[in-house]
């Protein structure tokens, strides 16, 4: 039914945008109930995702950078709730400290900045890369299994897209000048 609702609001919007609503809500609700999920998802979509234009201007790859931002505030969540279970000598790693310096650093210099919009863009886009690659990375491919799944995965997904792209970029001869279109 919820499909239904979407597609109604969607021709009677023309907002064809009306049409994610159920997936949307579909992967809240896996996000919710193991992001472990919602992780693999990013690491397999990664080759897969493409530069849109958002309105205002701002571009984002998607489904990646989406992907981010949720596994980012759930993993901020996350490391909150956590936070009294977790393994210290993580935190003091010479690399995550150096990591938690850099993020700050960047914070506080664009209170400071100039142009604090595109410094604040550029400190989120740092934060949801290192939450989510490094520490939520950290936290959830250390065992061999999920390194094992993690590595098929990134396979699966590369190995379709280059066979894809080879097969398109033959369809024109391997012409270099028209590759980008």
């Amino acid at each position: 039914s919820l499909l239904i609702i979407s597609a109604l609001l969607a021709g009677m919007t023309g907002e064809l945008i009306w049409m994610a609503a159920p997936f949307g809500l579909l992967l809240l609700w896996v996000s919710l109930l193991d992001f472990r999920k919602i992780y693999y998802l990013l690491l397999f979509s990664i080759p897969f995702s493409i530069e849109m234009t958002l309105p205002g201007g701002f571009g984002t790859d998607f489904p990646s950078e989406p992907l981010m931002l949720l596994l980012t505030g759930l993993s901020l969540l996350f490391f909150l709730i956590k936070a009294p279970k977790l393994k210290g000598n993580f935190f003091r790693h010479p690399i995550t400290v150096l990591l938690f310096i850099h993020l700050v650093w960047i914070f506080f210099t664009s209170l400071t900045s100039s142009q604090p919009v595109v410094s604040f863009k550029f400190f989120a886009a740092k934060l949801w890369y290192v939450v989510t690659f490094y520490f939520l990375g950290s936290y959830l491919l250390k065992d061999e299994r999920s390194l094992r799944l993690f590595f098929w995965l990134w396979v699966i997904a590369i190995t379709t897209t280059v066979v894809v792209v080879l097969v398109r970029h033959a369809g024109i001869g391997f012409s270099f000048k028209e590759v980008h279109t």
